[in-house]
């Protein structure tokens, strides 16, 4: 114990009799000084442990935490506190969606249409709406519906995207003319020709999705993309009235297009799709329809920055003697963009009926950009087990494989798998309707198993189901759990859409 000499107006406090600490240490002769570190930690300590109160949490972290919950999480999330409330709300409202199972069950409840009406100020939140399906009542639209829609959507100020695939689209079009921020639409456009009219007012767009429209807007999107300079997307889905004379006059107004997606539209062939994109030399993303699998006999424009692909084959193969083939189509895709040397990091091919592929296309395939490719999707087709080791061992990057699994050969297939040391998702595409009888699912006994043997694998989709492993970083053999990931009410994609997370 050091004895120190106290301050004088501790003198006066001992003198007058202040019963304080330091006055009766002064009694006995000794003065305890808490030195400055003391104070200081015992300050931080106040500190920390008013910072975890949840009330005490700043509003930008929590919104930082709560966009990593969805659904029914971010509601029992909204009953903790004030605080919590405040931070989940702009989550909530930020999508309107209104699918099939919200149909059911209007109007006993409500639709997030008339929330938004009973309270206005949740309006500011909305960033997107989502419409998949329209009540029907006595076999017409159901109108108070559609009023509420359109009365909700006025007061959505900060509206970016709106998505509305049922054929009531004539209803909402004076409504987003008055709206100024929207950037992203994906309708149904079947309308007039003065109705199309009032898509033109939309100037700010920046993805145009068209789903089976009329002529009278095929007619005006060269003069409507015309005006838009900072439209990066167009996709064309079963557009039966697209031909390759007015998709060159398109794209010869839209040279900064990134991704282009011509699907399904029977009145235009992958080759002129192909011989049109030489007025979009910046594609990252293209995905065509093709009716024919024979070889390109066409010269193709260079795409050196393509890096997402998808090529749906609609023809049927002919059978030869050999027991796999490939269709001549998918030979001249690969050849050319290998000598593009584009930096292709995903492809997704699609046959219309189920075909072994053969070997020499994977050997092809992962010989020009095994280096860069990180997900492959092989749809209504199989592959050989050698073949799926040559995407394992030489793609060195690879994160996603989707094909189909045999669930009779699991053992093999799972070894195969193991020689990546990068796979994270696995997908199986399933037999789709080629084969009869009681479908094989994958048991959870199964799915452990695999993800045991793949180190690297974390996500396995399957029969409708998504499992994840619980594995920490680092993971050794130690023992994990696995969990069926919770359904997401976020807006269904395109198929041929790349994956979210190389987009």
């Amino acid at each position: 114990m050091v004895r120190i000499a106290p301050p004088p107006e501790l003198f006066i406090a001992a003198f007058i009799g202040i019963p304080t600490v330091a006055s009766q240490a002064l009694r006995h002769g000794v003065y305890h000084r808490v030195s400055r570190e003391q104070r200081r930690t015992k300050d931080l300590t106040t500190q920390s442990h008013r910072m975890v109160s949840a009330d005490n949490l700043n509003l930008d972290c929590l919104e930082l935490i709560f966009q990593y919950l969805s659904g029914n999480d971010l509601v029992a999330v909204s009953l903790v506190s004030k605080s919590f409330l405040a931070g989940v709300v702009p989550h909530l409202y930020r999508s309107l969606v209104f699918h099939t199972g919200n149909c059911k069950r209007y109007p006993k409840v409500l639709s997030p249409f008339e929330v938004i009406l009973r309270d206005p100020s949740l309006a500011v939140h909305v960033r997107s709406i989502d419409i998949r399906t329209i009540p029907i009542i006595k076999g017409a639209v159901h109108a108070k519906f559609l009023a509420n829609c359109q009365r909700a959507i006025t007061l959505c100020a900060n509206l970016r995207s709106f998505t509305c695939t049922p054929n009531v689209l004539p209803s909402f079009l004076l409504v987003l003319e008055k709206l100024e921020n929207v950037e992203n639409i994906r309708v149904n456009a079947t309308i007039t020709q003065e109705q199309a009219k009032h898509l033109v007012s939309l100037k700010k767009l920046r993805s145009i999705s068209l789903e089976t429209c009329s002529w009278n807007v095929v007619d005006i999107l060269p003069s409507w993309v015309s005006c838009l300079p900072t439209l990066t997307t167009l996709t064309f889905f079963s557009v039966q009235e697209l031909h390759e004379q007015i998709l060159r006059t398109i794209l010869g107004h839209v040279p900064q297009l990134k991704a282009l997606h011509v699907m399904g539209c029977t009145k235009i062939e992958h080759t002129d799709v192909l011989r049109a994109i030489t007025h979009t030399p910046d594609l990252e993303t293209l995905s065509i329809t093709a009716w024919d699998s024979q070889s390109l006999s066409i010269s193709v424009p260079s795409l050196t920055r393509l890096r997402h692909l998808t090529v749906d084959t609609h023809a049927a193969m002919t059978v030869g003697p050999a027991p796999v083939a490939t269709p001549g189509l998918w030979m001249s895709i690969i050849t050319a963009t290998r000598s593009w040397s584009c930096p292709l990091q995903s492809i997704t091919l699609r046959l219309s009926d189920r075909w072994p592929i053969h070997r020499s296309f994977i050997q092809d395939l992962v010989n020009a950009h095994g280096t860069t490719l990180k997900h492959i999707a092989m749809l209504d087709s199989e592959l050989e087990m050698d073949s799926i080791r040559l995407i394992t061992s030489r793609c060195t990057v690879l994160e996603g494989l989707a094909i189909y699994v045999p669930k009779k050969d699991l053992t093999t297939f799972n070894a195969s798998l193991a020689l990546s040391k990068t796979l994270k998702v696995l997908g199986d595409v399933g037999e789709s309707h080629m084969t009869h009888g009681a479908h094989p699912f994958l048991k959870p006994s199964e799915v452990t198993t695999m993800m045991w043997t793949v180190p690297t694998l974390r996500k396995v989709s399957a029969d409708g189901r998504i499992w994840l492993a619980d594995k920490p970083s680092g993971w050794k053999y130690q023992k994990f759990q696995i969990r069926l990931e919770k359904r997401r009410t976020s807006t269904p994609a395109y198929w041929f859409m790349p994956p979210v997370q190389l987009s």
